[in-house]
């Protein structure tokens, strides 16, 4: 585990999911607070949040918007 900034992280996974996106007729927003650090396993939580927009992807076969959140919930972090 370590600190992570989640502009960062989420800048970073944008970028892979896009390339997957090429072509397919799915926006990716983002909705990110710029703000918040955390302490997590990166790689870890990347591999989960890819898959989960993988399968998204996949079931969204008529296109659609993919909305990735990411920000502070409760007192502590």
């Amino acid at each position: 585990m370590r600190r992570v900034y989640l502009h960062k992280f989420f800048a970073d996974l944008r970028r892979q999911l896009e390339l997957e996106l090429s072509g397919l007729p799915i926006e990716l927003k983002l909705n990110i607070d710029t703000k918040v650090v955390a302490r997590f396993d990166e790689a870890r939580v990347a591999r989960a949040v890819h898959n989960l927009a993988r399968n998204a992807m996949e079931a969204m076969g008529k296109g659609g918007v993919l909305t990735l959140k990411g920000k502070l919930d409760g007192k502590t972090c």
